[in-house]
């Protein structure tokens, strides 16, 4: 297990801000590579949306930090079908689409369940 041991010295040897560093940058290499987006792109798209999520209005950031509302990421949205990237979402309206299999239909009978059962 030369390798286990030599990864548990390599992480004990860095602080807190080279390994955040490290994750930022592992997680910028990901976006470039699957959906092409640099950050220069990424802030132009959420310069678009004034900052916000089109979803729900949370702040949308190029940040790999959590948001501190709601605890989550922001993502790049983009269609499982063309690919094409559609903007910046906050994590959960991201997940929701995701959920709803991208289908504005599923995501229309849920709205309109929700406003039929208020109390």
């Amino acid at each position: 297990m030369k390798n286990k041991d030599y990864y548990k010295t390599w992480y004990a040897s860095k602080t807190k801000e080279e390994l955040e560093a490290l994750k930022d940058r592992k997680l910028e290499t990901r976006r470039v590579r699957i959906y092409g987006v640099p950050r220069s792109r990424l802030d132009e798209l959420i310069d678009l949306q004034y900052g916000a999520c089109p979803g729900c209005l949370r702040d949308v950031t190029s940040s790999h930090q959590p948001d501190e509302t709601s605890n989550t990421r922001s993502a790049v949205d983009h269609s499982h079908t063309t690919g094409k990237v559609r903007g910046v979402l906050c994590g959960r309206c991201n997940r929701l689409i995701g959920l709803a299999d991208e289908d504005p239909l599923i995501l229309k009978m849920l709205a309109a369940y929700i406003e039929d059962t208020k109390e």
